[in-house]
């Protein structure tokens, strides 16, 4: 097995163990035509700590990483092996590849600089950790700061830096950076969206199928997330001072839910349990809301000891047309509301799954 210094490539890191090389700085150099920018290498600096993960590959894999990694070659080098508290250990051989010729063409992009960020993150959860782009002069022999990168905010990032934020999300991340320019073609052809605002209006109300083809459930889902604007089944009449909320249209889950009738009216839902065939679909509305509404309403509902879920529901219409399933859903523990039925009855019952 060989062990490499991991700056760019995607492979697994040895758990979660934090790595860095001493003497040695990151610096960006080159351009790449698929990350629109410089990327980034090493080179010898007496005194330099730069952090990073080790990664173990086989022979075949080495072999491979040599045909992609054109213009560098590898280069031994001693990196220290943290513990998750931070503490050093002991130090491992390594390699990494490195730039023969690290000349500076101009900055590397935001959304390479994200994948660096996305990656340090995982590894180190460095909070307010940012990113020296740190240039090689050939002529005096010596690293040069050009400037110092600070992640702005998800709201605030371009678009196709904004893929990259997605794609460490995904259950199957798509191959980066080769699906940016794929993605960022098919909304705007498909769903007029060239910007991050424009994604962000377009989450304001349900997704269009075109929405959704392009970013699957599961990368529509994770957009509402990271951009504020979250979709939640609603079984009861949604309380004031949630902010500025869209109403979708009446929905029903797709599984089936106990619907407990508490004192002062109040809703309470529960998954069915799967043996005994109780419970049945919960009618409802489908809302999108911003965070500030969403941590109303988290509040509302923990005083009844309920939580978040994500569930499946289907709009009711028609026309038969792709779109979104997943919303938040708030609910109770199912045998906790049993309990309560049957301890309290005349203050907790079982009524029909119905919108209210």
């Amino acid at each position: 097995m060989a062990a490499t210094a991991r700056v760019q490539i995607s492979l697994p890191a040895r758990g979660d163990l934090f790595h860095s090389v001493s003497n040695w700085t990151r610096i960006f150099c080159l351009h790449s035509g698929n990350w629109r920018g410089a990327v980034a290498s090493l080179v010898k600096n007496e005194g330099d700590v730069t952090i990073g993960s080790v990664v173990e590959l086989s022979d075949e894999q080495v072999s491979l990483l040599d045909k992609f990694e054109v213009s560098y070659h590898k280069e031994s080098m001693r990196a220290m092996v943290y513990s998750p508290d931070g503490i050093p250990e002991h130090e491992l051989d390594v390699f990494a590849y490195v730039a023969d010729k690290p000349s500076w063409k101009g900055p590397p992009s935001e959304q390479y600089l994200v994948a660096i960020y996305r990656h340090l993150r995982e590894h180190w959860r460095a909070p307010g950790l940012h990113i020296p782009i740190n240039r090689w002069e050939e002529e005096a022999g010596r690293v040069q700061n050009v400037s110092d990168w600070t992640h702005p905010g998800i709201d605030k990032l371009q678009l196709p830096s904004l893929f990259i934020e997605l794609n460490t999300r995904l259950p199957e991340p798509l191959v980066m950076p080769r699906s940016i320019r794929v993605l960022e073609e098919a909304l705007a052809q498909d769903s007029c969206v060239s910007s991050t605002a424009d994604l962000h209006d377009a989450l304001a109300v349900d997704a269009r199928a075109d929405l959704l083809r392009t970013l699957k459930e599961e990368g529509v889902w994770n957009l509402r997330e990271m951009l504020g604007r979250h979709r939640v089944f609603m079984y009861a009449n949604p309380a004031t001072g949630l902010g500025a909320c869209s109403m979708c249209g009446p929905a029903t889950t797709d599984a089936n839910f106990l619907l407990v009738s508490g004192p002062g009216g109040h809703l309470l839902a529960a998954p069915a349990p799967q043996q005994g065939g109780a419970g049945e679909p919960v009618e409802g509305q489908v809302m999108v809301m911003p965070p500030q509404g969403l941590g109303f309403v988290d509040e509302i509902y923990a005083r009844w000891g309920m939580k978040r879920q994500r569930v499946r529901v289907a709009k009711r219409k028609e026309e038969e047309e792709e779109e979104e399933k997943f919303a938040w859903m708030y609910v109770h523990d199912p045998l906790a509301l049993l309990g309560l039925v049957q301890q309290d009855p005349s203050n907790y019952k079982m009524i029909p799954a119905r919108w209210q």
